[in-house]
């Protein structure tokens, strides 16, 4: 199966709201830090499975 090309994520969003500020879409390579170890790897653990994605279900 083909990998999907995700290189078509984009939008945009109102900056602030009642529930965000200063929100914005980042680039899968630039994830800023996130509040903590845990999170840091978590969201390197699931943009990775992202780019990998190949149509089959991930259970971890």
């Amino acid at each position: 199966m083909k990998k999907p090309n995700f290189s078509f994520i984009a939008g945009t969003t109102i900056k602030e709201t009642d529930e965000s500020k200063n929100a914005e879409f980042f680039s899968l390579d630039s994830i800023p830090k996130g509040t903590n170890q845990f999170w840091d790897n978590h969201q390197k653990e699931v943009i990775e499975d992202l780019k990998n994605f190949n149509g089959q279900l991930i259970l971890k």
